[in-house]
């Protein structure tokens, strides 16, 4: 990578790590690699999602797939704890916590619904 873009990167960054980079071309086995990302990318994390997310839509609704988006910064932050080392401040618990009280807010008729229904199916089983 050279031109007058990438002089512009370098000279706005020096400590980044395009600057140190090696631009030169390293040849066959990086471009390969690069296709089976880009295709890996494209089937898996966009067309299966895509379907997956249809399907979800088609069988729980528009109001209860868009609460999957309030876990994206959950599974994010833990995430990065778990695989990268990064820590947990109280105000990151904390809006954990939040999140988790407003599903049940928004669930609670559903969840004492299905709590109902456990307990009715428990009793008629020991009966």
């Amino acid at each position: 990578m050279t031109g007058a873009p990438v002089d512009r990167l370098r000279a706005a960054a020096p400590s980044s790590p395009l600057s140190r980079a090696d631009t030169r071309w390293v040849g066959w086995p990086l471009v390969v690699g690069l296709l089976v990302t880009v295709v890996y990318l494209a089937v898996f994390a966009s067309a299966v999602g895509y379907v997956i997310y249809f399907e979800l839509l088609d069988r729980l609704g528009a109001i209860d797939i868009t609460l999957v988006s309030y876990t994206v910064p959950v599974f994010a932050a833990l995430s990065g704890w778990l695989v990268l080392g990064e820590s947990l401040d109280f105000a990151a618990v904390a809006g954990f916590v939040v999140i988790f009280a407003g599903f049940l807010l928004l669930k609670q008729a559903t969840i004492r619904d299905r709590i109902a229904t456990h307990r009715n199916t428990n009793a008629t089983d020991r009966q």
